[in-house]
């Protein structure tokens, strides 16, 4: 391979890494500007059936965030850790995808970067009066769903399960597939969350109907894991499950994510 188009993947690779990088670095900050109990006490007043609790559903309050997004966070320092060694290190031709590599990086690092608003927006909700306004739960589950989206069609550009490069499959989409999954999930409980509210039926502490828009989520997480050959990507719904009381919503929604890890593993495995 020539010396200039060596130069040119290792510039790919590094400049993924940087795009990627911003983008987290700017979810860390904003995931530290907003109120954790303001956050707590919006769920609370709403108390939906699907709203992630302690495992199984008990108690008030859920570890299910902190460790998704401990493990996302860790996991995606991981892969720019990779990208920068294989920026530097690069020097045979082990993959034709570099070009997708860095727009798939910014694609990600963009959706990453979207996390950042989602958290003092959503705190926003939060009012004294037992009450819940309802245009920010509206437009933090659009600022989720717009991060999803852009999640998962970075990840359909690197498309991790069906790329020769396994490597770069296991450091950087095992990673990216999590993140997207979970933004998945985090969309289809906020819309729970903000239909719920305008509805004002789930104002109490009657025992609480379960909704299908998480079951949605799954359906959407389980198509996309088998279309990408992407097993991960269906797992952060199915671990969320766990913490929730278990409901029709909450088994079809634990199915649905065990299906799209068995299709997105056969179609991996089919390649």
């Amino acid at each position: 391979m020539s010396k200039t188009k060596v130069c040119v993947m290792r510039l790919l690779f590094l400049g993924s890494a940087a795009l990627l990088a911003v983008g987290i670095a700017a979810s860390l900050v904003g995931s530290q500007s907003s109120s954790e109990g303001k956050a707590r006490s919006i769920v609370d007043t709403i108390n939906l059936a699907f709203t992630p609790r302690g495992c199984f559903g008990n108690g008030e309050s859920s570890p299910v965030f902190s460790v998704m997004w401990t493990a996302i966070y860790t996991l995606n320092i991981f892969s720019i850790l990779y990208l920068t060694i294989r920026g530097f290190g690069e020097n045979d031709d082990k993959s034709d995808r570099d070009d997708n590599m860095f727009n798939a990086s910014g694609v990600v690092g963009a959706a990453f970067f979207l996390t950042c608003v989602w958290p003092s927006l959503f705190s926003k909700a939060y009012r004294e009066d037992y009450r819940v306004e309802s245009w920010p739960l509206w437009f933090s589950t659009a600022v989720s769903a717009v991060s999803a989206v852009l999640a998962t069609v970075g990840l359909a550009w690197l498309h991790p399960g069906l790329n020769s490069d396994r490597v770069l499959g296991i450091f950087v989409g095992v990673p990216w597939s999590i993140f997207a999954g979970w933004m998945i999930a985090a969309t289809g409980i906020g819309l729970n969350l903000a239909i719920a509210n305008d509805n004002h039926s789930e104002h109490s502490r009657d025992p609480k109907k379960p909704s299908v828009e998480p079951a949605l989520a799954a359906l959407v997480a389980a198509i996309a894991a088998g279309l990408l050959g992407s097993p991960v990507l269906a797992a952060p719904m199915l671990i969320v499950c766990f913490f929730v009381s278990f409901t029709w919503a909450s088994g079809i929604a634990g199915l649905l994510s065990v299906l799209g890890i068995i299709a997105g593993s056969v179609r991996t495995a089919l390649v």
